[in-house]
Parts: structure tokens; C-alpha cells; sequence
């Protein structure tokens, strides 16, 4: 049976199962932070822009902290796309302020850099997520002895 009555779990059951998904929370930021880095030099490679490491690893740094931070503090007030959303705005404001800053760029074009990178970030956070996801249901699955 894959539907399951959890009310019946232990309570160390239910802590196992946040630590799992605070720790994937984490993983997951971390893979993007690295991947960003990658998606940014090469984005700014391709619009002819400085395709510093430092640089780019700088605004990812950045939308670690505010996916981090905001992520964390604001889930328990705003669950699900507001708190995405709200995530999200910030990311856009604050990257294009950073990117005007590192790369001497105007506003506009900045921001549409930050948008850009943002979207191929959101498609390849989309499929890792995934996989991240399918392999966790799997361990919660095999540790909870449920076969079918």
C-alpha cells in the first residue's frame, strides 16, 4: 500500500524525517550555489561580459544566503509560492544590484542578466530537485520498511 496512516509513527519517526528534509534543503542550495556559479560565467561569457570565477561565485554567494536565509525564516510565516515568490523578488532586486556593482553594467541590462540566470537556475533546480526528491522518498520508503 503506498498511501500511509502516519499518526501511528514514533516521534523520532517525524524528527528523522525533518532532519531529512532540512539537510536536503541545505544539499539542494548548496548544488545550486555551485551550479550557478557555472551558469553565470557562462552566461556572462556568452553576452561578451567578464567571465570572472570570483565574480560570479560572488552573486551566487549572494542568492545563497537570501534562498538560506529568507527560506528558512520565512517558511513557517509564508508556506509554499508566496514564500517562493517573495524569495524570488528579492533574488531579482538584490542580484541586479550586485551585478550593476561587479560588472559595471546599467540597471536594465543587469537586470535582465540576473532574470535570465535566475530562470536557467529555476529549470536545473527544477530537475535536481527532482532526483533529489525521488532519492529521498526512496530511503524514506526503505527505512520505514513499506515494500509493495
Amino acid at each position: 500500500m503506498i498511501l500511509q496512516d502516519f499518526s501511528g509513527m514514533s516521534e523520532g519517526m517525524t524528527e528523522e524525517m525533518l532532519l531529512i528534509a532540512i539537510i536536503s534543503v541545505i544539499v539542494m542550495a548548496l548544488i545550486m550555489f555551485i551550479i550557478g556559479i557555472f551558469i553565470t560565467i557562462l552566461w556572462a561569457s556568452k553576452k561578451g561580459w567578464n567571465k570572472s570565477f570570483k565574480k560570479a561565485t560572488i552573486v551566487n554567494l549572494v542568492w545563497l544566503f537570501i534562498d538560506l536565509g529568507l527560506g528558512l525564516a520565512l517558511s513557517p510565516l509564508l508556506l509554499g509560492i508566496m514564500g517562493l515568490l517573495v524569495t524570488l523578488v528579492f533574488s531579482i532586486i538584490i542580484g541586479a544590484i550586485v551585478v550593476i556593482i561587479l560588472y559595471e553594467k546599467e540597471f536594465g541590462e543587469s537586470l535582465i542578466f540576473v532574470i535570465v540566470v535566475l530562470i536557467i537556475k529555476l529549470i536545473v533546480a527544477i530537475i535536481v530537485g527532482l532526483l533529489i526528491g525521488m532519492t529521498l522518498v526512496m530511503f524514506i520508503i526503505g527505512s520505514m520498511g513499506i515494500s509493495y
